[in-house]
């Protein structure tokens, strides 16, 4: 994963988990079943389901994923809305679980490098990196890059 291009993104789903799960089994081929399963051990997610029993999926990614995402889902004709969250999770991290915001903070100290957090900041300046190259440099360090 990329990640200098790491967005978070919501997927929400017209459908509650039931009717979701029943046709993401039915339709998904044995390949995109597996390549869901590691991704979502591998990435930073959450399911969630709210008061209505519908049902939405955060998860942390790069371009390529969410675009592998998106157009595995088209083909499997689902109805869904992907948002980039990326804003919120900087600004207004407490809208996210306790769990979801662990998680992210371990894939960010395991996978980013601080080498290539200065290269970045060298080439498109400290306020141009992204929220989780920032973050990083935050609980690395203990910088504060809240205003950047």
């Amino acid at each position: 994963m990329d990640n200098s291009k790491l967005r978070l993104v919501k997927i929400e789903y017209d459908m509650s988990v039931d009717e979701l799960d029943l046709l993401l089994y039915r339709r998904m081929s044995e390949e995109d079943k597996r390549w869901a399963a590691i991704l979502s051990i591998q990435n930073p997610n959450e399911s969630i389901i709210d008061e209505n029993e519908m049902v939405h999926d955060i998860i942390l990614v790069d371009f390529d994923i969410q675009d592998r995402i998106d157009k595995m889902l088209n083909e499997l004709d689902i109805t869904f809305r992907m948002t980039d969250v990326s804003d919120s999770y900087h600004r207004s991290p407490s809208v996210f679980s306790t769990i979801l915001l662990s998680t992210i903070e371990t894939y960010l100290k395991e996978n980013i490098d601080i080498d290539n957090v200065l290269d970045r900041i060298k080439e498109v300046g400290l306020p141009n990196i992204t929220v989780f190259e920032k973050k990083f440099l935050d609980i690395s360090y203990g910088s504060s890059t809240e205003n950047s």
